[in-house]
């Protein structure tokens, strides 16, 4: 009896030591080294939280966040003194974004709640001559105005550290790009992908131009045909004759965005693309040729030449009307390439020139009087009319062709009847 005793009063005294010894020793207590936690960041980032047991035994928890972009290093702890490692993944931010949440920190010393403010930043690049860019509209406005530096900033290793701050920037395509030769294609790619602008289209000022072929004419006689943009960005386009015609040539034979400014006619973006003709090599009376524009990746534009050879010799007044005393004038360009004698004789003797017959080398004016009086006009059998018609008759011969036409005129002006 007496063992049993003492082996009861052994197993009591074990037991009563063992609960003294977990009221005699204090219990674990978390504590952290921040209260809150704000970030203004434009990219992922990283911090810790230190944490320490401010009581006793050792400290036993784990880290949680009701943001899936927080995670923490390591998920769950064993110690008295923690380096509780935090990252944030920006991936589906964009700047503006301002983000709120807890990290939540459990364990045996109690729980801690820590307030997360994140506020997404837009991070600038600085180019060469200072201009600070902070988005992708940024850079696009900058390639737009000043595109030579926007090619410089394009290749730079921070420039691609830069976009590889922002989501969604597809940066293998901005390593294929950065080394095309031609920046300014590359650029303009660059931007279409990213929805910032569209490929630029081209259009034509007109669709076609008459060109008059002076007869037995020497000198090449140059032309131009406008083209436009609707928009800023990368152009490249070949220019060409269709069908070989031997009368036209293209002196523009390529295109870029070089060739595009403003102040041409039609306002906007425009380029011109300038053509020759050499009269020597055109011996029909009217003929026709395309020059063609064909722009790298779009549709091809046709512009029509028509190209019509003038009379070796025209005649005409430098007016249709006359009052009853009138001066008028009949012009005649000599394009025979030799001298004529002209004869001009009016239909009607109030009509009167200095002379009949008129030697003419290329160019002339000849002046006439009309001088209707009352009593002529009432002599006409015409005269109750109110526009009394007459003409003047042109002749003369080249190369054994007789030419006569006949220039009609009209008297109009019944204010003027006088002596």
């Amino acid at each position: 009896m007496q063992t049993e005793r003492s082996l009861s009063n052994g197993l009591s005294s074990n037991l009563s030591s063992e609960l003294l010894e977990q009221f005699e020793y204090a219990l674990p207590m978390i504590k952290a080294d921040v209260a809150q936690i704000r970030i203004e960041t434009f990219r992922d980032c990283r911090g810790e939280i230190n944490l320490r047991n401010a009581g006793g035994s050792v400290l036993e928890g784990s880290a949680a966040s009701n943001l899936p972009a927080i995670t923490f290093t390591p998920e769950s702890f064993t110690g008295n003194k923690i380096e509780l490692q935090y990252r944030f993944s920006s991936e589906i931010y964009v700047p503006g974004d301002i983000i709120e949440t807890d990290i939540i920190i459990s364990s045996n010393g109690g729980e801690l709640i820590i307030p997360v403010h994140i506020t997404m930043t837009a991070r600038s690049f600085m180019a060469d001559d200072g201009t600070a860019l902070n988005s992708l509209e940024d850079f696009s406005g900058f390639a737009m105005n000043s595109p030579a530096e926007a090619a410089r900033a394009f290749v730079r290793k921070d420039f691609g550290d830069w976009l590889a701050a922002m989501p969604q920037t597809h940066l293998e395509l901005y390593e294929h790009f950065k080394f095309d030769t031609v920046k300014e294609r590359a650029i303009d790619n660059f931007l279409i992908l990213h929805g910032m602008k569209k490929r630029a289209k081209l259009f034509l000022d007109s669709s076609e131009t008459e060109v008059p072929i002076p007869a037995r004419g020497k000198e090449p006689i140059n032309g131009q045909i406008y083209l436009h943009r609707d928009e800023w960005g990368y152009v490249e386009a070949e220019v060409e004759v269709k069908d070989k015609a031997p009368w036209l040539s293209v002196i523009t034979r390529r295109l870029n965005s070089a060739s595009f400014g403003r102040g041409h006619a039609g306002g906007g973006y425009a380029a011109v693309v300038d053509y020759v003709i050499d009269p020597a090599l055109f011996t029909e009376k009217r003929a026709r040729a395309d020059i063609c524009i064909r722009p790298v990746g779009g549709a091809e534009l046709v512009h029509r030449v028509n190209a019509v050879m003038e009379p070796a010799l025209k005649v005409r007044l430098n007016k249709d009307s006359f009052a009853f005393a009138d001066k008028g004038q009949v012009i005649i360009d000599n394009n025979t390439g030799g001298d004529l004698v002209v004869e001009l004789t009016p239909r009607h003797d109030f009509i009167h020139f200095q002379g009949r017959r008129y030697l003419i080398s290329a160019h002339a004016e000849i002046p006439f009087d009309v001088r209707l009086t009352a009593q002529r006009l009432f002599s006409l059998p015409e005269r109750s009319q109110m526009v009394i018609a007459s003409s003047v008759l042109v002749k003369t011969i080249y190369n054994k062709h007789i030419f006569t036409r006949a220039l009609e005129l009209g008297i109009t002006d019944f204010k003027g009847f006088g002596s």
